[in-house]
């Protein structure tokens, strides 16, 4: 028996893939949209984590408050006649196993207003230290480059709330990790991905890496893909003072 459709997949039967269909609203409109969501990190950092002296792993819910008070603040950033919108915790249908499943659920995605199934995912994890990566590497072998997450998207972002030490350890400890012996990710064998600083802001802590996806051989998703790796850096270590707790 064939598998049932939601509403979406029957209002938009064809998705196009995130960048190109991007493109056609702006040239490298993946980094404009990336240009929103740092402005909205930029206000979170300003208005809840300096205010504050810095997060630390005694906060309660720390990763699920930084999200949850980081997307109204992206969403702000966003001019109205954006083709796009900012969406918390959306739901993947395209990679739900059954209908009694629950879809995968990145943290944050960009949505097309065209195609709202046509989504840049982003997923987000707390970094105690700058040499804790092991879940945030298994998000991007696990989900994205399994197609999982942004199975219609041939980019998209970490984003590690560090905690404590340097943010340029961490991104060497990330590409260390990243070395390719998983067959789940298909690049050469001599030539772990590099991290590179991402052009479109220079002065930000966002490198990009490019990987290979291991594509279901039932689906035609694009197998190129393009991790973005973006730090915030919100632990005390970062800031001088500690609003104590009451």
């Amino acid at each position: 028996m064939s598998r049932r459709k939601t509403i979406l997949e029957r209002l938009y039967p064809d998705v196009q893939e995130f960048t190109s269909l991007a493109n056609e609203w702006k040239e490298d409109a993946v980094g404009q949209l990336l240009g929103f969501f740092w402005k909205g990190c930029d206000v979170l950092i300003s208005e809840v984590v300096e205010p504050t002296g810095g997060v630390d792993r005694d906060d309660m819910s720390l990763e699920r408050t930084l999200n949850t008070t980081l997307a109204p603040r992206v969403c702000q950033s966003m001019p109205s006649e954006c083709p796009f919108y900012f969406h918390h915790k959306p739901d993947e249908f395209a990679t739900q196993q059954t209908a009694s499943a629950q879809p995968p659920e990145p943290d944050f995605a960009f949505v097309s207003r065209k195609n709202e199934r046509s989504m840049f995912q982003i997923e987000a994890k707390v970094l105690e230290t700058d040499g804790q990566v092991s879940e945030y590497i298994n998000e991007i072998k696990n989900n994205f480059l399994t197609c999982r997450y942004a199975p219609f998207s041939r980019e998209g972002a970490m984003v590690g709330y560090l905690l404590s030490g340097k943010t340029k350890t961490l991104f060497s400890n990330i590409a260390k990790k990243l070395s390719p012996r998983s067959s789940i990710q298909k690049v050469s064998k001599k030539r772990p991905p590099k991290l590179i600083q991402y052009s479109n802001y220079k002065n930000r802590n966002h490198k990009v890496s490019a990987h290979t996806r291991n594509v279901p051989s039932d689906k035609k998703y694009e197998s190129r893909f393009r991790c973005h790796h973006m730090v915030l850096e919100v632990g005390t270590n970062f800031y001088e003072t500690k609003i104590p707790y009451a």
